[in-house]
């Protein structure tokens, strides 16, 4: 009986170990597999949060590139001006007028755009037929004062004008558009680099090309800015006459009547010389009518004599 109940222990023992090793072999496996699945999870949100921080990058410097707002406040602070001015200036002096223009150009550092010079000095019965010349001039900006308020040395100016055009926005803007393109171009090369399909390296370089199109036209956008910042454009309409108007020369009195007094001796002088002109003019025509009157004359004379010789009594009645 004893042996029995020995026994009996000694299988419940050896059952009852087989199954604690049983549960610590599942706990074991439980708990690795577990900890494996946290890790995964745990590498998933750092890819995640890589991937959403390189986007937020991204955006950010697109952002940064693009937005004026986010434009260094010190290039704000430099404005970018196109300046432009008119000056109609009247001369009696036509060439030494072109010649004085030309050399202050020249010593400003400026050029002549564009010149046209019309019509000619002609003397005509009631007035003269002048000349005028239309300049387009480009005046460096930092001279562009000087040269509106030294124009007096040309001739009389008669009128005035400024105007000035405030592109600071559209350079800053147009410069940072240029900038986000060619990040965008580096990124496209780099990407061209790492591919390997034929049909993601044309697609590839179809959006390169769509990228340095606009890049050169964004390119040729600043620098024609740039040129009409940095030179300004005067229009100068250059014009001869015989009498200067009072023009610019002020409004007191004295200035009038000088003014005046100078207008009317030139308008005296002007009717004294075009009526000398027209007496010139007209000698050629007095050259052919006083031979016609004088042999009309004769020929009348004569007639009359030979109607006296024909007919004697008339002439004594005529006596008596």
């Amino acid at each position: 009986m004893k042996k029995k109940i020995s026994f009996f222990l000694v299988l419940l023992t050896i059952i009852f170990s087989m199954l604690s090793f049983n549960a610590c072999g599942s706990k074991k496996e439980a708990s690795t597999s577990g900890t494996q699945i946290a890790q995964n999870h745990s590498q998933m949100n750092v890819k995640a949060d890589i991937a959403s921080g390189q986007n937020s990058k991204i955006k950010q410097e697109s952002k940064a590139a693009t937005t004026p707002e986010n434009i260094d406040a010190s290039k704000l602070s430099q404005r970018k001006l196109i300046q432009r001015g008119y000056l109609e200036i009247q001369t009696k002096e036509f060439q030494k007028s072109i010649a004085a223009l030309n050399e202050k150009v020249k010593i400003l550092g400026g050029y002549i755009e564009n010149l046209t010079i019309s019509g000619n000095r002609v003397e005509t019965i009631n007035n003269s037929q002048m000349r005028h010349a239309n300049f387009s001039l480009r005046i460096p900006t930092k001279h562009f004062n000087s040269f509106m308020d030294g124009s007096s040395v040309i001739g009389n100016v008669v009128t005035t004008s400024i105007s000035g055009e405030d592109v600071t926005s559209q350079y800053f803007d147009t410069e940072a558009r240029l900038k986000s393109l060619k990040l965008q171009e580096e990124r496209l090369l780099e990407l061209l680099k790492k591919s390997g399909t034929l049909k993601d390296v044309l697609e590839i370089e179809k959006e390169l090309a769509t990228v340095r199109y606009e890049i050169e036209n964004l390119t040729g956008t600043l620098k024609r800015l740039d040129n009409l910042i940095d030179y300004s454009t005067v229009d100068v309409n250059l014009q001869e006459v015989d009498v200067l108007s009072l023009g610019n020369a002020g409004s007191a009195l004295g200035e009038k009547i000088k003014y005046k007094f100078i207008n009317s001796i030139n308008n005296v002088i002007q009717i004294l010389k075009s009526s000398i002109i027209g007496v010139i003019a007209f000698i050629p025509y007095l050259i052919i009518i006083i031979p016609i009157v004088l042999i009309i004359k004769y020929l009348s004379k004569k007639s009359t004599n030979k109607f006296l010789i024909k007919n004697p009594f008339k002439k004594n009645k005529d006596d008596k």
